[in-house]
């Protein structure tokens, strides 16, 4: 059995976002990835979240002949100065 992980526990104020696409994409939404993204970005802007890192993962779909593309992306509350 493989040895676990410790679960990496994270600062107060930080937020984790996932967006994901496949491709072909069979539900017929041509919105593209980093589109799905920038929404995520611009609505954590709004709540007043930052965006402080992101990873991007490509897993091959054989079923699909196409793929999944995920990113993950760390948000962090910004600071109000003053």
């Amino acid at each position: 059995m493989a040895e676990q992980q410790p679960v990496a526990f994270l600062p107060y104020g930080t937020i984790v976002a996932e967006v994901s696409k496949n491709w072909p994409d069979i539900s017929g939404d041509a919105t593209l990835l980093s589109q799905r993204f920038e929404t995520v970005i611009q609505a954590n802007r709004e709540r007043g979240y930052k965006l402080h890192s992101w990873r991007f993962s490509q897993i091959p779909n054989p079923a699909l002949k196409g793929c999944s593309e995920t990113i993950v992306a760390v948000f962090e509350k910004e600071v109000s100065g003053g």
